[in-house]
């Protein structure tokens, strides 16, 4: 029935127009009741009275970057991509964006973002690396349905000129040595100042990998995601007799054992900006990035007469044409080669 007592109360509880009406005719008389019910309806089929307005569709689903990143490691942790150089480049990204909401994100933030990292001398290829892992956690978000998330228009800034010739002599990497902390920076330095080896790849070896006189780095661990395996030569078993005498570190007076070769306080080594800047100025090595110990370690592997294929088993170079870009030739060189080939034609 339309019209029930609740109470002393009589209510009405009938659908019209599909919209249910449900209310108090304030009524202890059921007859009184009835008549007000009907009055009611009239008054609804005149439209007199009006129904409640349908409530507003609820907002759609916002997400900030920072949510999408997190899915993105997800997806790259099934995917078996969560190498050092993805997990430090998803840090970097949640720093610059990680509070922004995805769906307010436009071309306009994209372009004073870049223009941002210019000013502060950024290679335009990093700050591509971190608009592309944005645009990849967009194109992600579609995959999973997480509402209408558009990737703005924007053109990445061009990488032409971007390539690197930097390199560092022994005498300047003696200098070097001699500014740096000796809390484990040095050994570190020096390890891929000789191998070649990258800073990520470096600072995730363990002591788990040495086996004898070798050292395997496996493919979680590489860029090229293949494992390479080093013998110890030159000056490598003099810094791992260092390491192997820092292993030890104290916490609350209690000593433990690092698994990392290169750690400061068990930790392995990550951040050293402020470090390398300041010992790179009073060794009077400029602008010396470290990824330019990888370009010297290349280039005097191979001017000390090693085969290329040695050399990329040693750097780790998956392929040639990348392993030659790392060949920088400077004017000494040309200049030896004529004199070379003076002295050939003198016969």
């Amino acid at each position: 029935m339309s019209v029930y007592l609740r109470g002393n109360i009589y209510w009405l509880d009938f659908v019209f127009a599909g919209q249910r009406i449900q209310r108090s005719t304030r009524q202890g008389n059921r007859q009184t009741a009835v008549d007000a019910e009907n009055a009611l309806r009239t008054d609804l089929a005149r439209g007199v009275f009006k129904l409640d307005p349908e409530p507003p569709p609820p907002p759609p689903p916002r997400h900030t970057i920072q949510e999408l990143s997190e899915l993105l490691e997800q997806r790259w942790s099934v995917e078996d991509r969560c190498s050092p150089q993805n997990l430090s480049l998803l840090k970097m990204t949640r720093a610059d964006w990680g509070a922004t909401v995805a769906e307010d994100l436009t071309a306009v933030d994209l372009q004073n973002y870049c223009a941002r990292r210019g000013d502060q001398e950024y290679r335009p290829a990093t700050t591509n690396r971190i608009l592309q892992a944005l645009r990849r956690m967009f194109s992600l978000a579609g995959e999973l349905q997480l509402g209408n998330l558009t990737w703005p228009k924007f053109k990445l800034p061009s990488e032409k000129g971007n390539r690197r010739e930097g390199f560092v002599q022994p005498l300047q990497m003696t200098k070097l040595l001699a500014e740096l902390p000796d809390d484990g920076l040095r050994e570190f330095v020096e390890w891929c100042y000789a191998t070649g080896m990258r800073k990520s790849e470096a600072a995730s070896l363990r002591w788990s990998y040495v086996s004898g006189k070798e050292l395997t780095v496996p493919g979680e661990c590489c860029k090229s995601g293949e494992p390479h395996t080093i013998q110890f030569g030159g000056v490598l078993p003099a810094i791992i007799a260092k390491r192997r005498m820092r292993r030890a570190f104290e916490v609350n007076g209690t000593t433990q054992i690092s698994e990392f070769l290169f750690h400061r306080g068990g930790e392995p080594i990550q951040e050293f900006r402020k470090s390398w800047k300041t010992a790179c100025k009073k060794a009077g090595c400029g602008n010396l990035l470290f990824h330019d110990l990888r370009r010297s370690a290349v280039r005097d592997l191979l001017r000390a007469g090693v085969s290329q294929s040695t050399a990329m088993r040693i750097s780790g170079h998956r392929t040639a044409s990348i392993f030659r870009r790392y060949d920088i030739v400077d004017g000494d060189d040309v200049q030896q080669a004529l004199d070379k080939q003076k002295l050939y034609r003198a016969g």
